[in-house]
């Protein structure tokens, strides 16, 4: 039987590779966001 630390080691990944998924998520979100308001300055 394994021990809850060898059940939780993979859910542990998961999580820090999300957290590395979003913030590259919000880096794009915010390029997008300077080259939508570059693009129509009236906003």
């Amino acid at each position: 039987m394994s021990s809850s630390s060898d059940r939780l080691a993979p859910l542990h990944r998961i999580q820090e590779a999300r957290r590395q998924i979003q913030r590259q998520l919000d880096l794009i979100d915010c390029q997008i966001t300077r080259r939508m308001t570059a693009l129509i300055p009236q906003l």
